[in-house]
């Protein structure tokens, strides 16, 4: 009974941030002649596993799994042991390998397992590009859902959203759903928002992959989440690296992503430099080191060749406040900064310097030299010089004279990119 309650709470939802730990508990309590709770447990853990983008620990449960339930030949376990192999390979970029899964999947079970497999077949369709395959499906399953009234397909369960019960939460009063997982999946597929933020914040890093727009499989970064993280993604598994990558080391990749760049280069539009090998080449060195322990994994991630910085191929990387329609509490860097990183050509070749006194600009409203001269411990000289080429550029206004001029944001920088920031 307790086993059942348990897997209760952890299909609807009820506990996300204890869940986990709960189910590994019981496990070891477990009887170890009892294989059917066993593999109950052992299946349910994959499955907060999976949507928690946690794919190669979640493949290792069921392949212990496994044992007991192809040996008992209980249908419903087989079911949903290759229903979850299905969802790993396709959140590793194989769908053609989840359909295979979902093959053995269709055993002799019950008509809602049977929908639920159909549902995600179509779904692999459409990846897949079989557009007549999926049109057929479509239309069989329409008629389905017409005569069976609230069936829906989701992530890895199938539930009646006419019969949810409702209750009355002790702390405010209101009506609210038992099945605030189902609540979730249905905000993730009408794209909600503020879902990603609350995806994250429960750590289904395996429902976020699609929300943000990167393909299932596809190896990619998304910087500046809030908290000062990064979301790795790599080889089907979806992380969150404490390690935030801001300021340069973000800057650096996101220059990267555009193609490999000079040593020169990086180091004169990034760090605001002029190059000197003997100087600058093992500061190079010490920034390509931390991105990858920051990144961790068995990936380079960014590598030195030869006079070129090098982003490893098919890497993807993304800007967290390119994911929702508000601006994220903390980006990796500051507003002007993000303005040059969604590729405005014209913020193209500043120095972080010249970036983050736009910045200034906009929260201050103008600057003088001085201000640069304390700020970034530079000579009077190298302030003037800053601040006369975002004047050449017209994205500053001179006014004032002698020691009374002040800069103020003109022309380029305009209102649309103000309401950006």
């Amino acid at each position: 009974i307790s086993i059942s309650i348990l897997k209760y709470e952890a299909l609807y939802g009820l506990e996300p941030m204890r869940v986990l730990t709960r189910l590994s508990r019981a496990l070891v309590e477990l009887n170890p002649n009892d294989s059917y709770s066993r593999s109950e447990l052992r299946l349910e853990i994959a499955r907060q596993l999976i949507v928690r983008g946690r794919t190669r620990a979640a493949r290792l449960q069921l392949e212990v799994a496994s044992r007991d339930i192809l040996g008992s030949q209980n249908f419903l376990q087989t079911a949903a042991l290759h229903m979850r192999l299905a969802w790993i390979s396709r959140l590793e970029g194989r769908p053609a390998d989840a359909l295979m899964s979902l093959q053995s999947a269709e055993v002799e079970t019950s008509r809602e397992w049977l929908l639920k497999i159909s549902y995600f077949r179509l779904e692999l369709f459409r990846e897949l590009g079989r557009t007549d395959e999926a049109r057929e499906l479509e239309m069989s399953l329409k008629a389905t859902r017409d005569s069976i009234h609230g069936i829906e397909s989701r992530l890895v369960r199938r539930r009646f959203k006419s019969n949810r019960t409702l209750s009355r939460s002790e702390a405010t009063g209101e009506m609210t759903t038992e099945d605030p997982f189902g609540d979730l999946l249905d905000r993730v597929s009408a794209r909600s928002e503020g879902i990603v933020k609350e995806l994250l914040q429960k750590g289904y890093f395996g429902l976020l992959l699609p929300v943000l727009g990167i393909h299932l499989g596809q190896t990619a970064l998304v910087l500046g989440v809030p908290g000062g993280g990064t979301i790795v993604l790599s080889d089907g598994e979806a992380r969150m690296s404490q390690a935030g990558l801001t300021g340069l080391l973000g800057k650096l990749l996101m220059r990267l992503a555009d193609g490999p760049c000079s040593r020169h280069e990086a180091i004169e539009s990034i760090w605001g430099y002029k190059y000197e090998a003997e100087r600058h080449d093992r500061l190079l060195a010490v920034a390509v080191s931390r991105i990858r322990k920051s990144l961790g994994g068995s990936k380079g991630w960014v590598e030195l060749q030869g006079d070129r910085i090098v982003l490893e191929p098919l890497v993807v990387i993304r800007l967290w406040f390119d994911t929702e329609s508000t601006r994220a509490s903390r980006p990796i860097l500051k507003a002007a900064a993000a303005l040059f990183l969604q590729n405005r050509p014209i913020y193209k070749g500043l120095r972080t310097r010249q970036l983050q006194v736009l910045d200034d600009l906009v929260t201050r409203g103008d600057v003088g030299v001085q201000d640069l001269v304390e700020r970034f411990g530079i000579s009077r000289a190298s302030a003037l010089r800053d601040l006369n080429e975002l004047a050449e550029l017209d994205l500053i206004l001179r006014t004032g004279e002698t020691r009374a001029t002040r800069y103020i944001l003109k022309g380029a920088f305009d209102e649309s990119d103000r309401k950006n920031i």
